[in-house]
C-alpha cells in the first residue's frame, strides 16, 4: 500500500506499515529534529504546518486505544448503523462484489443485504439533500469576504500578540537551560517542558507567516465547510 502512495525505502522498497506511524510522528517535518531524546529547531523549512503535524498526532493517539480503523475493503463498513435496530453494519464479498448488511448483534432484524454500489447511490442521494448549490454558496462566501475585510483591521494587533508571545516563550526557552543546569530540574523534566515550549514556538511561527501572509482568518473554516458542502445540482434561496 506505501508503494501505492509513492511511499518507498532508499532501496525502493515498501516500506512496513509497522513504519508509518513512526514517520507521522517525526517532528522533522515542522522544522525541528530529535537528537539524544531532545527536540531542536532545526535550519530546515517546514514541511507541514504544525497545525496538521499536531492534528494526525490526536489521530495516532486515538488509534493506538482501538478507535475505528478504516478497512479499505469495504469503506462504509463502521460508519453507519441499521435503521431498523441500530446495530452496526458490516460487510463481506460474494463473487467479487461488495454487499452490507445489518450485524444483527441485538436480535432478529428484517434489513435485507444491499450491494455496495446501490449503498453508494443511496448515500450520495442523502448528501444532495443538504448540499449547497453555487448561488447559495457565492452569496455565503460573499458576506463572509465582509467579515474578513473588517477583520483585517484587527490583523496587525493579533500578530504583534502572538510576536510577543513568541518572544517570550524564546526567554523561557532560554531559562530553561539555566533551570536544568542548576539542578533544579531533571533530565526527563527539561526534556519535556522544552519539547512542550519548542512545539509551542514553531505553531505561533505557523500562524504569524499565515496571517502575515493574508491565509490565516477565523473564518476560514466556514469557508472550507462551505466549499465541502457545494453541489451545483441544488438550489438555494438566499
Amino acid at each position: 500500500m506505501s508503494i501505492d502512495w509513492g511511499l518507498s525505502s532508499q532501496s525502493g522498497k515498501p516500506i512496513a506499515l509497522s513504519k508509518i506511524p513512526f514517520i507521522l510522528k517525526n517532528p522533522f517535518y515542522i522544522g525541528l529534529f530529535s537528537y539524544k531524546g531532545e527536540i531542536h529547531e532545526g535550519k530546515h523549512e517546514a514541511i507541514v504546518s504544525s497545525e496538521l503535524f499536531g492534528e494526525v498526532q490526536k489521530v495516532l493517539k486515538r488509534n493506538s486505544r482501538g478507535g475505528y480503523r478504516k478497512d479499505e475493503r469495504f469503506p462504509f463498513r463502521r460508519l453507519i448503523t441499521c435503521g431498523h435496530c441500530g446495530c452496526a453494519i458490516t460487510a463481506g464479498t460474494q463473487k467479487k462484489h461488495n454487499y452490507y448488511h445489518c450485524g444483527k448483534r441485538r436480535g432478529p432484524c428484517s434489513l435485507k443485504t444491499i450491494r455496495e454500489e446501490a449503498l453508494t447511490s443511496l448515500l450520495r442521494q442523502s448528501i444532495l439533500r443538504v448540499s449547497l448549490s453555487d448561488h447559495c454558496t457565492e452569496w455565503m462566501f460573499s458576506q463572509i469576504d465582509e467579515l474578513m475585510y473588517q477583520e483585517m483591521e484587527q490583523v496587525e494587533d493579533i500578530i504583534s500578540s502572538k510576536k510577543l508571545r513568541l518572544a517570550n516563550l524564546q526567554s523561557k526557552i532560554e531559562r530553561l537551560l539555566d533551570i536544568y543546569l542548576d539542578g533544579s530540574l531533571t533530565r526527563d523534566e527539561y526534556t519535556a517542558r522544552k519539547e512542550q515550549y519548542v512545539l509551542e514556538k514553531t505553531a505561533l511561527t505557523s500562524q504569524i507567516a499565515e496571517y502575515e501572509a493574508g491565509e490565516a482568518s477565523r473564518f476560514k473554516p466556514a469557508r472550507d465547510f462551505i466549499s465541502a458542502s457545494r453541489f451545483n445540482r441544488l438550489g438555494c434561496e438566499s
